[in-house]
């Protein structure tokens, strides 16, 4: 009730133009928001609450606007989604605001178009009310524009919707408000002034008339009904058989065309012939020039004798006795005259008539202006209509191309995503195998780590390529969960260090005291941008520094239980680079395209800044970035978070090697169902060493029949291939008898959440991606089956032993001619050619043959040739 009662307040405030009181009504009504977001008095709050910020745009300071303008946007968002689920409700107030959003940035042409979509929608849907509104801020609009006329029709549209409405304050208030818009002369004034030019005809006039024909005239806006109208009122009342509607021509020899005719049959009753367009009809034109020249009336009892006009060829050849003319003015100006006559009585237009002529001429001249501004509109609206069909019809067309274009996107993600992930399964897979040979010599070992390594910058490299993908054609999704964002932090700066430490780099990490410690967002997302960054910082900063910087701002401090506090987190990374000019930093962000500089390193494919920006983006942020030559670079980006309690956070699990089973438990059966040999190969080796009873399939149709017989305990299902498909498989599994309590885990190397929901439709218990870690496999049969199991640390693959730190002065004692041969192949990045030479200083060297070891598997190559780039004393020696 409280709600209700202050946003009824606040709506009447707007609509009475009490803005600042509105505006604090507002800003009341939002603490109780999380009450009513079940209701429709949630939306309709988001609606008036921008129309209120926007009204009061232009009294406020430009901080202030910018948070009106955020505010709007913000409000606009959640409209939008309405919008598109019930148009017929939503639509027309998302136009209304947006238009109002134009009007204050003065883009007039957009705000134009948008009240008038408003106001038809609204009309169309029978929103009277809304209608009403947004006739009446167009009007605001085109009057603010000096288009008084214009406006005179959106605020009659206005008053009209609002008395249809039943809301007679708020008539009161615009014809209070728009007085010189609404001014009526009173029928008592009309009498007064007929009186005193014809005060002994008074008695003869039919006032009755008078007011029923004004009325009429009043009413009709269609130019061509008016017109009609028009004719046959003022024929009955002036007793002419003939009448015509003249406007003055805009080019041409003759001055005055005809717009509108009139003329009484035989029998009395007055004829309309169709005038399709202004046309030359003959008509006495001097007396017509001599009404436009003076604008004022003119009677003629008997042409004929009339000195002045009896020459006119007209007069002359018709023989016309009775003439009148009338000079319909709006404002002053002249835009129509009014000529009938009557061939037949002299003196048939008596001083009486023509008293009902001049009280109906201020009334015709308003509405045919009123019905031709009207008409403009309307040709307009027309125009305006086809144009925006066509634009829909292009829009369709462009739609209809952009979905192809995103089922190509999605077909290319499927596909690559199988076909280079599964191989990658199998390479990371049988690596993992041969790690767990307790045989393996040191070297071998070393070799195997090489490859693991390898194989995991591959797959690095392929993941980049497929998020480009995914993000562009619509499928990147977040995965908002919630973290340690110091600890992440932490992280990124320890796994920096000793990439920064071997180019005598300083990375320094400088955290706002006031960070938030636990936040909420996609936390891998977030990752993987910090770590592009500050690849790039490294990769183009030959000495100097690398600085992190991260600030908070907190947005919204509410600790209800309902709204979690919500920041804004503000990320900085600067380097003492080699720095980029204005040129390269317009291709900075573009996939596949990268810098000189980048070139010359030989290193990655394009595409790190360019997933840093579509990742920001994801998160609702944006990225920016400075630079100057020689001086190094900035990058700034910021996103915005929900805090959270340390209690509301998840424990992370820890990775550990399975050995064997634990004893005590039944004899599991195991199906794995894959086309690909390697990809069964490889979990065949590491199963059923185990314990774990196995059979195989090679495709859907022949894990049906397997099903039947052996009746697994669990299945891994791949999902891609022939014959039968593992959705198919699935749900024909699920469906027997004997597969219906059966666990299936998909294993895809889809990266499209699509594909994974469709799994999980089809009846799959589970998935697990490829390539797949040891521990993916044993959790799920742990989760699904309760497996248990007997652990050996550490992980299976180890890591890299720490590194000497590489200056040019370890090398000294290197001979000159082996550094030559390294500069050459790091300047072609040839990584065979390189680990060759090291193995030639191996024996002797063995700390410094590791650290250029290292500096190879992470694809160092300029760090290498720094490293063994002679100096000009040397190369003399």
């Amino acid at each position: 009730m409280i709600f209700l009662l202050h946003f009824n307040k606040l709506i009447l405030c707007y609509l009475f133009g009490k803005y600042q009181q509105a505006i604090n009504y507002a800003i009341f009504l939002e603490n109780y928001l999380d009450h009513i977001i079940d209701t429709p008095n949630f939306s309709l709050f988001r609606f008036y609450d921008s129309l209120v910020r926007l009204a009061i745009y232009g009294e406020v300071s430009p901080a202030e606007q910018r948070r009106i303008l955020k505010k709007v946007m913000a409000n606009q968002q959640k409209i939008t989604k309405w919008a598109h689920h019930a148009p017929m409700n939503f639509l027309h107030k998302f136009y209304l605001v947006e238009a109002e959003y134009y009007r204050v940035l003065s883009q007039n042409a957009k705000a134009m178009d948008l009240y008038d979509r408003a106001i038809t929608l609204a009309n169309k849907n029978q929103y009277l009310h809304e209608e009403a509104l947004a006739n009446e801020l167009a009007a605001q609009f085109y009057l603010a524009q000096n288009k008084a006329k214009i406006a005179a029709i959106y605020l009659r549209d206005a008053h009209y919707s609002y008395s249809q409405w039943g809301a007679k304050a708020k008539v009161a208030d615009l014809e209070m408000k728009y007085a010189l818009f609404f001014e009526k002369q009173t029928l008592t004034d009309s009498v007064t002034t007929a009186s005193t030019s014809t005060s002994h005809l008074a008695n003869t006039l039919d006032l009755a008339s008078v007011l029923k024909a004004s009325q009429t005239l009043a009413t009709e806006i269609n130019l061509k009904q008016l017109l009609s109208k028009l004719m046959t009122i003022v024929i009955e009342n002036a007793g002419a058989q003939r009448g015509l509607l003249l406007k003055e021509s805009v080019t041409g020899e003759v001055q005055w065309l005809v717009e509108a005719v009139g003329t009484i049959d035989k029998v009395g009753i007055v004829e309309l012939p169709v005038v399709e367009s202004p046309t030359t009809i003959s008509f006495p034109v001097t007396l017509i020039n001599y009404i436009a020249h003076t604008k004022t009336s003119i009677v003629l009892p008997d042409a004929q004798y009339k000195r002045r006009f009896s020459h006119d060829p007209y007069i002359v050849k018709h023989q016309v006795k009775s003439m009148l003319g009338i000079p319909l003015l709006n404002q002053g100006q002249l835009i129509r005259i009014l000529y009938l006559e009557n061939d037949l009585i002299a003196g048939a237009f008596t001083p009486a008539r023509l008293a009902i002529l001049n009280l109906l001429s201020s009334q015709l001249a308003i509405s045919i202006e009123n019905s031709s501004l009207y008409n403009q509109l309307e040709q307009k609206v027309a125009e305006r209509t086809n144009e925006l069909q066509q634009e829909i019809l292009e829009r369709q067309r462009a739609e209809k191309l952009a979905q192809v274009a995103n089922q190509a996107k999605t077909i290319f993600l499927a596909n690559m995503s199988h076909e280079l992930r599964s191989p990658l399964n199998t390479i990371l897979g049988f690596t993992q195998l041969m790690t767990l040979n307790g045989n393996l010599s040191v070297e071998q070992r070393e070799n195997l780590d090489i490859v693991y390594r390898n194989g995991e910058h591959l797959l690095a490299l392929i993941n980049e390529i497929l998020d480009i993908a995914k993000i562009e054609a619509g499928r990147a999704t977040l995965n908002e969960t919630g973290f340690n964002l110091q600890q992440l932090l932490l992280e990124v700066e320890k796994t920096f260090q000793l990439r920064a430490n071997a180019k005598q780099l300083q990375l320094w990490f400088r955290l706002q005291p006031n960070l938030p410690r636990y936040v909420q967002t996609d936390e891998l997302k977030l990752r993987q941008v910090l770590i592009n960054l500050l690849n790039n910082a490294i990769k183009f900063t030959p000495a100097g520094s690398i600085t992190v910087r991260v600030s908070s701002n907190l947005l919204d401090n509410s600790l209800s239980a309902a709204r979690k506090p919500t920041s804004q987190i503000c990320f900085e990374i600067e380097d003492t680079g080699i720095g980029m000019n204005a040129d390269e930093l317009d291709t900075l962000f573009k996939s596949f395209v990268q810098t000189p500089a980048g070139i010359r390193t030989q290193e990655g494919a394009g595409l790190g800044l360019a997933i840093s920006q579509k990742l920001v983006q994801l998160l609702g942020g944006k990225i920016t970035v400075s630079s100057e030559m020689g001086k190094g670079t900035l990058f700034k980006f910021s996103i915005t978070v929900q805090e959270l309690e340390e209690s509301h956070l998840t424990n992370p699990t820890v990775t550990r090697r399975v050995i064997a089973l634990a004893p005590g438990q039944p004899h599991y059966r195991i199906l794995i169902v894959d086309d690909n040999r390697f990809n069964r190969l490889f979990l065949v080796r590491r199963l059923s060493p185990l314990g774990f009873e196995l059979q195989e399939a090679i495709h859907g149709l022949e894990a049906v029949e397997i099903v039947h017989r052996f009746q697994p305990h669990l299945i891994w299902m791949d999902l891609r291939m022939p014959i039968m498909d593992g959705y198919e498989a699935t749900k024909r599994i699920k469906a027997s008898t004997q597969g219906a309590t059966t666990v299936i885990i998909a294993i895809t190397a889809s990266v499209l959440a699509e594909e994974q929901a469709q799994a999980l439709a089809a009846g799959c218990d589970d998935f697990v991606g490829k390539p797949f870690q040891d521990q993916a496999i044993f959790d799920m049969m742990n989760k699904y089956l309760g497996v248990r199991y007997i652990y050996k640390e550490p992980d299976i693959i180890t890591k890299p032993p720490p590194v000497t730190t590489l200056t040019p002065a370890t090398l000294a004692d290197l001979p000159t001619d082996w550094k030559k041969a390294v500069n050459a192949a790091a300047e072609r990045a040839d990584a065979a050619l390189i680990l060759k030479l090291v193995a030639q200083i191996k024996d002797e060297q063995a700390d410094l043959a590791k650290s250029i070891v290292a500096l190879v598997e992470n694809f160092e190559f300029e760090q290498l040739i720094s490293l063994t780039n002679l100096s000009s004393t040397e190369e003399q020696l």
